[in-house]
């Protein structure tokens, strides 16, 4: 039971390493087997981009296979830098997501000002 706590353990350590970018990019990421931990560590990249760098953003959600995920990181990211993301990029950013959701990301990226 402990060692398999350590190893699971130890596995989200070198999982998260592996992830963080330290000023490479998207690099790790992209040398990553495709499928769902590829996936986190992209979204994990876009969590924490600045919305200075929206074009970043866009590619890294583009680059998200599972839909899921990539709305998840997309919803999360646009409520957290609502009132500092420019309008068009913005939309931009929606136009990834399917029909209905892209409604609904657009709604929230319109009404910030009716946000705290």
């Amino acid at each position: 039971m402990l060692k398999t706590t350590v190893t699971a353990a130890l596995l989200i350590i070198v999982t998260g390493l592996a992830c963080s970018t330290n000023g490479v990019g998207n690099q790790t990421c992209d040398s990553m087997e495709q499928g769902p931990v590829q996936d986190e560590c992209f979204h994990d990249q876009l969590m924490n981009t600045v919305p200075a760098n929206i074009e970043l953003v866009i590619e890294l959600a583009n680059k998200i296979d599972d839909p899921i995920i990539r709305g998840a990181a997309i919803f999360r990211w646009i409520e957290t830098h609502n009132r500092e993301i420019p309008r068009e990029r913005g939309r931009a950013l929606c136009e990834i997501l399917s029909d209905r959701e892209k409604t609904s990301c657009e709604r929230r990226l319109y009404s910030a000002h009716l946000q705290r």
